[in-house]
């Protein structure tokens, strides 16, 4: 099952300290909420597609450079 090798792969990648950000591409009115559950697990950065712009990326880059992450 993907989700929870998802899940084991986010929480080997958090204790390494890797920084990284997940991008939610769920539209519509049923959304699962599993891209912010990674990027929770991951202690990374979220955005939404509708919100991925330079300077929001730019955002998450500069948190996750001093170790605060975005919350989703």
């Amino acid at each position: 099952d993907p989700v929870p090798r998802a899940r084991a792969a986010a929480a080997l990648l958090a204790r390494e300290a890797v920084t990284a950000m997940v991008v939610d591409c769920e539209r519509g009115m049923v959304r699962l909420g599993l891209a912010a559950e990674l990027a929770a697990a991951l202690r990374g950065g979220y955005l939404r597609l509708a919100e991925l712009t330079g300077d929001a990326v730019a955002e998450v880059v500069r948190a996750g450079s001093t170790g605060t992450p975005r919350a989703a």
